[in-house]
């Protein structure tokens, strides 16, 4: 359109071929769950041989398709040197206060059961309670979740990483078998 001596131009915001934001979203959200799905593969042994081992998979993702992907950074879903087990360890979930009360401890175990289940089968859920007397014990915070296979461990860090609880920022990391069967709760 002429006005004058000026002329103005107007174009569409998807007229350059670049997608919506809400369809790359989509996109990358699609890609993340393929390459999910091709890590959880890898990590149950499953098919690794005919997918090629451990580095064809990498080889299709970029490193920030999966945010922290051998980033180093500590806060992805996966870590290169973090080695799978059926335990998972979660903290930042509950304060010691809220663990002394017992109503509010059974509401935190009830609703750990009923959320962590949805990502396997459960075999047990352990949350370190503080001691009365003020004496230290191994783990307070912190909520163990063993699973009867690794997939369910994976969907559980996979998914409880990163997510709100109580207004704080799960960390969820796998945590060493022979320690959790052992009752030692403090690594």
């Amino acid at each position: 359109m002429k006005m004058d001596d000026k002329t103005l131009t107007v174009r569409r915001a998807t007229a350059s071929g670049q997608p919506k934001p809400d369809q790359a979203n989509v996109l990358a959200q699609a890609q993340q769950q393929i390459a999910l799905q091709k890590l959880a593969l890898q990590a149950s042994g499953a098919n690794a041989v005919a997918l090629g081992g451990l580095s064809s998979l990498m080889s299709g993702l970029s490193p920030g398709m999966i945010p922290g992907m051998m980033s180093g950074l500590g806060n992805g879903l996966v870590s290169s040197n973090e080695p799978v087990t059926r335990v998972v360890c979660l903290t930042q979930v509950a304060a010691p206060n809220e663990l002394m009360d017992d109503e509010e401890y059974e509401e935190i175990v009830e609703d750990m059961n009923l959320e962590c289940g949805k990502f396997g089968n459960l075999v047990s859920v352990v949350i370190p309670r503080p001691r009365t007397d003020g004496e230290e014990v191994p783990g307070v915070g912190k909520v163990f979740v063993e699973y009867a296979d690794t997939q369910g461990a994976i969907k559980a860090k996979t998914a409880l990483h990163g997510r709100k609880f109580s207004g704080n920022s799960v960390v969820a990391v796998y945590y060493p078998e022979d320690k959790f069967s052992n009752g030692d709760y403090g690594g």
